[in-house]
């Protein structure tokens, strides 16, 4: 028998200089920004605890399709050791979100979250579309943090289903979830297991308001 582990580091940090050359050479700068979320998810299922990490790279929508994810139990998603399981093989259940995270990462199409709702949507996923113009494009990314005792509530049944669409192209996108299962189960094994994650780490600087992003990751270690 094996407990089934997991660990996360989450960070933000938003840094921006504004620079103003004057005629005789001088250059007055300012620069604002801050470190926006840091430190580390410890396992378990309070505060800044989390106990199920699942992410998967490099996924491809057509133009025009979309495709439901069941955030709960990941039915039907395999992203490399069976449907519905992590990246260690464990079935996985996820009763509460602490962070989601989804990258465009290239393609000539807009990422679209939520188009229309699925049955048994998600109801604190917003709804970003190319109607109302928070579609995105490649390189932009989403995220969604909340560290507290109680996070973003999934219920299998009732809210767990979320919705992506490609709009006016084809695209490829990353996806990361971090969350808990209450109740903690353990999971057959003959030995120890661990999982860590490493979540959307991002920067923004100018000079004439120019902008990079260092894209997210996700590992997972035995």
């Amino acid at each position: 028998m094996a407990t089934r582990s997991a660990e996360a580091e989450v960070k933000l940090i938003f840094s921006s200089t504004i620079k103003n050359t004057l005629d005789d050479g001088q250059v007055a700068s300012v620069t604002v920004g801050d470190t926006l979320i840091s430190g580390k998810l410890r396992n378990g299922v309070e505060v800044n605890q989390i106990s199920r990490a699942w992410c998967d790279t490099d996924r491809t929508l057509a133009s025009g399709n979309t495709e439901d994810i069941d955030i709960y139990d990941f039915a039907g998603e395999d992203i490399g050791a069976g449907s519905g399981r992590d990246g260690l093989g464990l079935l996985i259940e996820m009763d509460e979100v602490v962070t989601f995270c989804i990258k465009h990462v290239s393609g000539t199409g807009r990422l679209e979250l939520m188009p229309t709702n699925p049955t048994a949507y998600c109801i604190w996923v917003p709804s970003l579309t190319v109607a109302n113009g928070g579609a995105l494009k490649a390189g932009g990314l989403f995220l969604m943090h909340q560290p507290a005792a109680d996070g973003f509530d999934v219920q299998d049944g009732v809210s767990h289903v979320i919705r992506i669409g490609a709009s006016g192209g084809d695209i490829v996108y990353d996806l990361y979830i971090i969350g808990r299962h209450d109740d903690e189960a353990s999971s057959s094994s003959t030995s120890s297991l661990s999982t860590s994650s490493s979540v959307s780490s991002s920067s923004t600087s100018s000079s004439s308001r120019s902008t990079s992003s260092q894209s997210s990751s996700c590992s997972t270690t035995t």
